[in-house]
C-alpha cells in the first residue's frame, strides 16, 4: 500500500525489485531481500521524496518453512479452514506498545499514522518474523482488507483505501511467467 503523488509507481517499483532480486540472491534468510531493498531505496530515494508505502514480503519453501518481512499497516496471516491467523505486528500509532490490534485502535484516527514504512529520508529496516506454515496457507493483506474489511465489516465495495488480499494455497501448483 502506498501514499503520495508518485505511490502507486514507487508500490510498483518495490514489488518489481523484489521479484527480480529473489531470482539472484540466496531467499534462505530474510536479510539478502532487506539488502536489496535497502540498496533500492538509495537508488530511488530523491524520485520519490514525498512517497510513503507499507509493505509485506514472504518467502516459503514447499516445507512450509520460511520467513516473512513487514513495515507498516500491511499483514501476514495463516489461514487454516475458515479462520485467520494474523503473524506480524502493526506498526502504527495506534498501537504503537500493544502487538494486538483491537476494534478500538481499528477505529481510531492513529491507525493511519504509521511509525515504520518506506520513506525517501531513511531506509526503515523491516520487521522480521520467522515462519512455520505447516500445511496452512499464507496470506498478505493492505490495511484496507483487514481492517475496514475484515475488523470493521465495511463492504469492499464502499471501501476508498486500498483494499488487497493475496491468498496462496498451499495444496495449488503454481508456475512462473516463463511457465516452469
Amino acid at each position: 500500500s502506498q501514499k503520495g503523488a508518485k505511490g502507486e509507481a514507487l508500490a510498483k517499483i518495490i514489488c518489481e525489485h523484489v521479484a527480480e532480486s529473489s531470482k539472484n540472491i540466496d531467499l534462505s534468510t530474510p536479510n539478502n531481500t532487506i539488502s536489496a531493498l535497502e540498496s533500492l531505496h538509495k537508488k530511488i530515494r530523491y524520485e520519490f521524496i514525498s512517497e510513503t508505502a507499507c509493505y509485506a514480503i514472504a518467502c516459503i519453501d514447499n516445507n512450509g518453512d520460511g520467513w516473512a518481512i513487514s513495515c507498516g499497516d500491511c499483514r501476514i496471516g495463516l489461514i487454516n479452514n475458515s479462520s485467520k491467523e494474523w503473524l506480524n505486528p502493526v506498526h502504527t500509532l495506534a498501537n504503537a506498545v500493544n502487538k494486538v490490534f483491537t476494534h478500538n485502535e481499528a477505529t481510531s484516527p492513529e491507525r493511519h499514522k504509521v511509525t515504520r514504512c518506506w520513506k525517501s529520508n531513511r531506509f526503515i529496516k523491516p520487521e522480521t518474523i520467522v515462519l512455520n506454515i505447516g500445511s496452512s496457507n499464507i496470506c498478505l493483506a493492505t490495511d484496507g482488507h483487514w481492517i475496514e474489511h475484515e475488523m470493521l465489516k465495511i463492504p469492499i465495495h464502499e471501501i476508498s483505501d486500498d483494499s488487497s488480499l493475496l491468498t496462496i494455497d498451499r495444496g495449488k501448483s503454481y508456475k512462473n511467467i516463463n511457465g516452469s
